[in-house]
């Protein structure tokens, strides 16, 4: 009788235009599913439980997946991180007497040649790092909202006023009672939400002003740096929330942010 096991995933890193990540560092860490390999455009996960087929082994790194591209766009470090399977290593332990040693290897094929044509721009020297564990929740309906409306801010279908004011609403209105309530409820300090909704509601000049004081105020790069990294902090804390609610302990000040 076969006895199958996946031995690790391969996942190609899925390239924006305009992204080069040809000089960037390898490296290896250990997590919770196992070994992670990063390196030539690539990750492979050495699995460290069974798993009998490559959908149970894909379905069992899911979240550390997902985190993983979540946490590289919210922690400013990379908002082109998207990883897509592309291979699996899979022994049979079992095989037929009549064949010994035989090591079957399951994967994908990719047949065809593409040529694309791209300016490359932007040179990455760090690959985002894996989280040691997940420690948000990826499924939260409140964080998904969020999350994706910063996405479509991020690919240019949202402005980033109209994005931090609904996280800001979300957190105020819909999951405290007001901004007293919000800021300690998140352990975000007051005066950052005193400043986005302050930032979100008065600036951003003919085309995104949500008053008419923000008809004539565009947003200065130190402003738009600041509305940013406040409204991925309050995405994030958001989804630490859903995952487990007294897993913080630290309070974001407005020192975080710069």
């Amino acid at each position: 009788m076969n006895d199958p096991r996946v031995v690790s995933l391969t996942y190609k890193i899925a390239l924006n235009p305009g992204v080069d990540y040809s000089e960037a560092r390898e490296f290896d860490q250990e997590t919770e599913v196992g070994q992670i390999k990063v390196g030539s455009g690539k990750v492979t996960i050495f699995l460290k439980d069974h798993f009998a087929s490559e959908e149970q082994a894909k379905e069992a790194v899911a979240p550390l997946i997902r985190c993983w591209e979540m946490d590289a766009l919210l922690s400013g470090r990379d908002s082109h991180w998207r990883l897509e399977l592309e291979d699996s290593q899979i022994i049979d332990r079992s095989p037929p007497q009549t064949e010994p040693g035989i090591i079957n290897v399951g994967g994908r094929f990719k047949g065809g040649i593409s040529k694309v044509s791209i300016s490359l721009d932007v040179l990455k020297t760090e690959y985002p790092q894996p989280p040691i564990e997940v420690n948000f929740n990826t499924e939260s309906p409140d964080f998904l909202e969020m999350y994706n409306r910063y996405v479509g801010y991020k690919s240019g279908k949202e402005s980033l006023e109209g994005v931090s004011y609904f996280c800001l609403t979300m957190i105020e209105n819909h999951l405290f009672r007001g901004r007293a309530s919000a800021a300690k409820g998140t352990q975000i300090d007051f005066e950052i939400l005193h400043q986005v909704g302050n930032l979100s509601s008065n600036r951003g000049g003919p085309l995104y002003a949500r008053k008419s004081d923000g008809l004539e105020r565009d947003l200065t790069d130190e402003e738009r740096r600041f509305l940013e990294n406040a409204t991925k902090a309050m995405i994030r804390r958001v989804g630490e929330l859903a995952c487990d609610p007294v897993q913080f302990a630290h309070q974001i000040t407005l020192e975080d942010l710069r």
